[in-house]
């Protein structure tokens, strides 16, 4: 049996698998893992018949993880200030604005 004919066995009503991604940091392979194994999902419920939807979204609302390439200096203090999200911050020739 599938991994996720099992997961899905167990359910009942209609369903909502939600998802996002943060823009902050880089793209990598790594990133898909959520949609793959949430459209996975999504896929078995609807051959099952269950009434179910799929939201994914993009949030720019977290703290900044990753210091774009050259801009430490500018970014450095604002890795992880939960104070200062990402969407906040924005980066006009070398300094934050």
């Amino acid at each position: 049996m599938f991994w996720c004919d099992k997961l899905v066995e167990a359910q009942s009503g209609p369903q909502t698998i939600n998802d996002s991604k943060t823009p902050s940091g880089r793209a990598h392979i790594g990133a898909l893992r959520g949609p793959l194994i949430h459209d996975a999902i999504f896929r078995t419920l609807q051959s099952k018949g269950v009434p179910v939807r799929f939201l994914f979204g993009v949030d720019d609302y977290d703290p900044v993880d990753e210091i774009p390439y050259g801009q430490a200096e500018v970014f450095e203090k604002y890795l992880g200030a939960p104070s200062r999200p990402a969407c906040l911050l924005h980066l006009q020739e070398g300094r934050v604005l």
